[in-house]
């Protein structure tokens, strides 16, 4: 089970593709976005750390470090850079860190050592064995201040959506104003005031509010809200 969000991120110091990487060094106080990846070569984290370095301008518009952890070596994953550069026409411009040991995978939750030999039903009539080496894979988005926010885990057959990273990552940064994102909500939208924020504060900071019931209101954000692009 990944890591519980709300919980401080573990930091590490650990080889990558990049050189050697320290993770809250490297964040100094911005958000960061760590992806995950069983190890190198995987079919679908390929299609993800493509599809994260094509968009990889929208994360640094947002002042977001992106980085991804592979229980594998360096060696390995250079060529996978290599690879994923050549076939995707795109450069990969964050590090891909080596956790070899699986020390950051256990630390992140993404290995559970009490049930990595477990054999699991997936569907009826398949079984698929658990492995200690197998990092499930995870999007945690990581906060200034060193907490897990947020943490997307996906089965090895359904890739990341980049756009929900990218949305989620918006809707966490509005809760400074304390602003929530409802069902379905996109940058721009209406947005839910906090149930502590009184009515006539809430007029008074964001311009506008609507009462939808006693304990739902929400209000056009205020440009000053909107993550930069």
């Amino acid at each position: 089970m990944s890591r519980q969000i709300f919980r401080s991120a573990p930091g590490f110091e650990a080889p990558s593709t990049q050189g050697p990487f320290d993770f809250h060094a490297e964040k100094e106080g911005r958000w960061a976005l760590l992806l995950s990846a069983p190890f190198a070569f995987t079919p679908v984290c390929t299609t993800e750390l493509a599809a994260v370095s094509k968009r990889y301008d929208e994360f640094v518009a947002r002042d977001v470090l992106v980085a991804a952890v592979a229980v594998d070596t360096v060696p390995p994953l250079e060529q996978w850079v290599v690879d994923i550069e050549a076939a995707f026409g795109v450069s990969v411009p964050f590090a891909l860190v080596a956790d070899a040991d699986r020390s950051i995978a256990v630390a992140y939750g993404m290995i559970d050592v009490e049930q990595a030999a477990q054999v699991l039903p997936v569907a009826p009539g398949r079984w698929l064995k658990a492995s200690p080496d197998f990092a499930v894979r995870t999007a945690f988005v990581v906060s200034p201040a060193d907490v897990i926010m947020a943490a997307i885990s996906y089965p090895p057959s359904v890739g990341l959506s980049v756009d929900e990273v990218l949305r989620v990552i918006d809707a966490l940064k509005l809760t400074r104003w304390k602003l929530a994102a409802p069902a379905d909500w996109q940058d721009g939208d209406d947005v839910v005031v906090g149930r502590v924020t009184p009515d006539s504060e809430a007029v008074t900071r964001y311009g506008n509010l609507r009462t939808i019931t006693p304990y739902l209101r929400t209000t056009t954000p205020p440009p000053y809200t909107r993550t930069p692009r």
